[in-house]
């Protein structure tokens, strides 16, 4: 090739890559909503299903806490039953044409129960959030296996500061999605805070990718693990969701609709309590980041507060008792105070 015939050609590169970028750009994002079918079950064209799942949770020195399982009963997005079994946490969910109820007397499903939920029927983000996001292709390897991750970043500000929750759990505001080099299977993602989720081993359902093995880690120790037991074909029954015995009751939403993002909620904080290092915790050299999901109400306060993830026991407690006291400008939608579901970090550093 002559001298000129190669710098036509670098000037031809030059002037098409940015074209090619952004069809790349494109075609990851289409892949990311291909993936969206392809690793969930509760989509269109799926035959009713039953699925049993076992899960084992860890405590702060990663010891076995609790041992439970997970199952449903799927017919469709408007009819199912869901039912937790656990030492902490026992109760049942129906979705029927009269609404959701849940067995009398039970609360809302634990921060952890949803994200074994999200993580088994629908890991993948909604096709809105998707939509409204640009996309960067970074490879990885683990081991021996190379990965494709995209990372998503939200194209619209607003949209990445409050969108109604998916599948009961908040939104990661800049996620990231992991699959099989050569196809869309997920294989690891980022959840709220500084959880992350592995799936190793890998089922097909109805042609769909089912995660059989789950470990959700804590930046490195588990946090909780979780193995399919079943998934089975259904054949539905009437009985099955049937809510007119006085065992149920109207249920609320577990999850405010509304979630704002920690840097939004932070800048509407009006008081509260300084965080104490605890004096074990600073003796012992322990320190860390405590994540926490929050409801925070029309007036102002703190309703409900969960840790999701936390490198000590005395340090969860220190960051709890002080944010339990934290108070906020209520949130304004339409002109009116709105409940609204935030993250919340509490940083135990030396120095």
């Amino acid at each position: 090739m002559s001298a000129c015939a190669r710098w036509l050609l670098v000037a031809a590169l030059m002037v098409t890559a940015p074209v090619v970028e952004a069809e790349n750009a494109a075609a990851l994002v289409a892949r990311v909503q291909a993936a969206g079918i392809q690793n969930s079950i509760d989509g269109p064209g799926i035959r009713p299903w039953h699925l049993t799942v076992s899960f084992q949770l860890f405590d702060d020195q990663q010891k076995p806490r609790e041992q439970g399982t997970m199952e449903e009963w799927w017919a469709g997005p408007d009819l199912y039953k869901i039912s937790f079994a656990s030492p902490s946490y026992t109760a049942t969910e129906i979705k029927n044409k009269d609404g959701l109820f849940r067995t009398r007397g039970s609360q809302g499903w634990p921060y952890m129960l949803r994200v074994l939920h999200q993580m088994e029927v629908h890991p993948m983000p909604s096709d809105k959030a998707i939509e409204q996001s640009t996309a960067k292709l970074e490879q990885r390897s683990i081991g021996k296996v190379k990965l494709d991750c995209i990372h998503l970043k939200p194209g619209d500000k607003k949209l990445a500061e409050m969108m109604p929750a998916d599948d009961m759990l908040p939104p990661v505001e800049d996620p990231t999605y992991c699959f099989d080099h050569d196809g869309n299977a997920l294989r690891l993602y980022s959840l709220i805070g500084y959880l992350e989720v592995a799936q190793n081993r890998m089922g097909i359902f109805e042609q769909r990718t089912v995660a059989l093995d789950v470990f959700v880690t804590d930046i490195g120790p588990n946090v909780m693990t979780a193995h399919v037991m079943a998934l089975t074909g259904y054949q539905p029954n009437a009985a099955d969701f049937d809510t007119s015995s006085p065992a149920w009751e109207k249920a609320h939403k577990p999850v405010s609709d509304i979630y704002i993002g920690p840097v939004v909620i932070a800048g509407r904080k009006t008081g509260g309590a300084i965080p104490h290092y605890p004096e074990t915790a600073r003796e012992q050299h322990i320190q860390g980041t405590v994540v926490m999901t929050a409801i925070v109400g029309t007036d102002g306060h703190i309703h409900r507060l969960e840790v999701v993830a936390s490198p000590d026991k005395a340090l969860s407690k220190a960051a709890q008792d002080a944010v339990q006291t934290w108070t906020y400008q209520p949130y304004l939608l339409y002109g009116a105070p709105t409940e609204v579901e935030t993250t919340i970090t509490v940083n135990f550093r030396f120095g």
